[in-house]
């Protein structure tokens, strides 16, 4: 195996376009690479352009070829960037690209172990013994991106030392990423999870269409509206609406005391009740925080030469293995507006046709909110549409041994009657359309121990249902005595977890399919699940200690708190369920995605319980969701089912 780094320059900003369409533009460049073995280097491999202010180690060539050659491991933090310069520019250092099945990623590991991604804090944490040269940022700014005041590049020519120190950053980066991967090499991929890993940079790769000029059209006319409202705002406060410090500051000086300008507290003020003044001026910058509107200049920021946005996915983003979102993140599109709804698709394709700003006001009103609620329409198709049909209760019952559930699920029966009649004290019969919502609800949301407050609030953030507290309450309770098999495995799984602590080395079970330990893997000590897959979750540093919110001793262990935010996180039975059925529903889709792709389907989306594909000349829906819906051996008994249908864009 070897491990590499590279430096580069591309004149755009990588954070803003994303790797792909960084490496794609003409002047993007390998300025160098380190690369080691697990025996030999870090050497250092430059661009000959560049050789006359430092020249390459004649062994770091050699090295890399003899990778190639043998098809060795090459091991990179966040491959994804490694993957996609080599693809595109690995030729200017003089080799080809190495197969894909080659890559391997160290984030990967610590995202696998629990730890944050960055090496930075990783190894901090980990405390290894090589860290990330805090030199870095400072010599990025300097030689991989025009300076932000003049526009100017800066060649290596231009400061031969620096850019030599340019050089002792880039090995460096190299040995902290070796001393993490020795830390962390327990957690390295094989099986279906290398393949799955191996796939998701295939699809990544593929990236996805998205439909241009209406992307344009559509960014002129944002820019026509908040130049606009900008100046309105201007003009109303004294204050920019791209100053959100000043803009709050200036609320609270006019009577709204605003603790931040995120969108939902904006959302949740009363303008009704709020000082004329400043409820206009709340009113009308609101209208310029569609979090959605931004990501149509996202798209157009990241989208290659042909029209696809690439490098979308971030594998196992989540703690549980789940994919999460980059760059434009269809994963956090908003739902369309209520009273939008209706008027999506012609606006959408009024739009496609090249409607300006005036016409689709006359035609439709409000622009702006509508090309939020229009945000998914962008992704362009046709496409294979499919979604696991209410993956994770399937999942939740199968763990739980909840015969009567598995066996609605496999009879195809209303399951949300089922549950809405014993809310309701009525046969599943007489159920009506929204009663049986909130049955659907119930199914969906209390299977993690939810105790009826927060239901009630996901009821109402999620799906759009106001809920009195006694319904709420009735709704839970409902829930818990219909499936009591799951009642008593989140009391099984908290009682594995805690027995697992206190006896580390042993091996407890929770129902028939997880099993818990507690092992010492490299410098840390980790509280290991082990899934029906074989894959584990790992908790780190577990502890029994006390639970200041629950007032008892609860189980707890180093994980994110929020944002960058590191330090002692509590869990219980119910969270315990619901990480290890999330990390199921992972493996059940990496498996039947590939499956999918191995019969011919182009895979170039997974959004939470949902996979797109590009549809092309006779592929029928069915195909595609009894590929995605193939169960795996170890998943016997699993009722796991997939609807399906072709669209000429992304709909949710």
């Amino acid at each position: 195996m070897i491990h590499l780094d590279y430096e580069t320059y591309s004149p755009l900003d990588l954070t803003e376009v994303g790797v792909f369409r960084y490496a794609e533009d003409p002047e993007a460049e390998i300025l160098m690479c380190a690369v080691a073995s697990e025996t030999e280097g870090p050497f250092l491999l430059v661009n000959p352009k560049w050789e006359s202010v430092r020249a390459s180690d004649p062994r770091a060539a050699s090295l890399v070829q003899r990778a190639l050659h043998d098809k060795s491991e090459m091991w990179a933090h966040n491959a994804q960037f490694e993957f996609a310069i080599t693809r595109a520019l690995s030729l200017q250092l003089g080799f080809f690209p190495p197969e894909i099945e080659q890559w391997r990623c160290t984030a990967l590991l610590c995202r696998r172990a629990g730890f944050p991604a960055k090496l930075e804090k990783a190894c901090e944490m980990l405390g290894l013994p090589q860290q990330k040269d805090a030199r870095g940022k400072a010599l990025i700014r300097k030689f991989s991106m025009p300076d932000s005041k003049t526009g100017k590049r800066t060649l290596p020519t231009d400061d031969p030392e620096a850019f030599r120190e340019f050089g002792e950053y880039c090995l460096q980066d190299v040995r902290a990423e070796m001393a993490l991967h020795k830390a962390l090499k327990a957690f390295a991929p094989t099986g279906d999870l290398l393949r799955a890993f191996t796939w998701d940079l295939q699809v990544n790769a593929r990236g996805f269409k998205v439909d241009v000029p209406a992307l344009r059209n559509a960014q002129e006319i944002i820019e026509s509206i908040e130049a606009e409202s900008g100046a309105e705002f201007l003009r109303m406060t004294g204050v920019a609406h791209t100053q959100r410090e000043k803009a709050r500051q200036w609320f609270i000086a006019h009577g709204l005391d605003l603790p931040d300008m995120q969108a939902a507290t904006l959302a949740a003020v009363d303008l009704d009740k709020a000082p004329v003044e400043a409820g206009n001026a709340l009113s009308l910058y609101s209208t310029m925080q569609f979090a959605a509107v931004k990501k149509v200049r996202t798209m157009l920021n990241c989208v290659c030469a042909d029209g696809r946005v690439r490098g979308g996915l971030q594998f196992h983003g989540a703690s549980t293995g789940r994919w999460s979102g980059r760059l434009v993140q269809p994963q956090n599109f908003a739902k369309p507006k209520k009273h939008h709804r209706k008027y999506t698709a012609g606006f959408f394709a009024s739009l496609q046709m090249g409607f300006d700003r005036t016409a689709l006001e006359t035609l439709y009103g409000d622009c702006y909110g509508l090309i939020s609620s229009s945000i998914r329409h962008f992704i362009a198709g046709p496409l294979l549409d499919a979604d696991y049909n209410a993956i994770e209760a399937r999942i939740v019952a199968w763990l739980a041994g909840q015969e009567d559930v598995l066996q609605c699920f496999r009879d195809g029966k209303d399951l949300y009657k089922w549950m809405a009649s014993g809310i309701y004290g009525i046969p599943e019969g007489l159920v009506d359309g929204d009663q049986r919502q909130l049955g659907k609800v119930t199914i969906l949301g209390c299977g993690y121990q939810m105790w009826w407050p927060k239901f009630q609030k996901a009821a109402k953030d999620m799906y759009e249902l106001d809920l009195s507290d006694a319904l709420s309450e009735k709704a839970v309770m409902a829930y818990r005595d219909r499936c009591s098999k799951v009642v008593q495995l989140w009391a099984a799984l908290e009682t594995a977890a805690r027995s697992a602590i206190s006896n580390p080395g042993q091996v407890f079970k929770a129902g028939a399919y997880l099993s818990f330990t507690v092992k010492k893997v490299g410098p840390v000590s980790y509280l290991l699940i082990k899934l029906p897959s074989g894959r584990h979750l790992a908790y780190p540093h577990p502890l029994l200690e006390e639970d200041k919110r629950r007032n008892k001793t609860g189980i707890s262990f180093f994980g994110n708190l929020k944002g960058e935010a590191w330090g002692r996180v509590f869990t219980f039975g119910g969270s315990i369920l619901e990480n290890s059925t999330q990390a199921i529903a992972f493996d059940l889709m990496a498996y039947g995605g590939m499956n999918a792709e191995s019969q011919g389907y182009s895979v170039t989306n997974l959004i939470h319980d949902q996979a797109l594909a590009d549809y092309q000349t006779g592929q029928q829906v069915s195909g595609f969701t009894k590929a995605l819906t193939t169960l795996p051996p170890w998943a016997h008994g699993l009722p796991l089912k997939a609807e399906g249908k072709i669209t000429p864009y992304y709909t949710k």
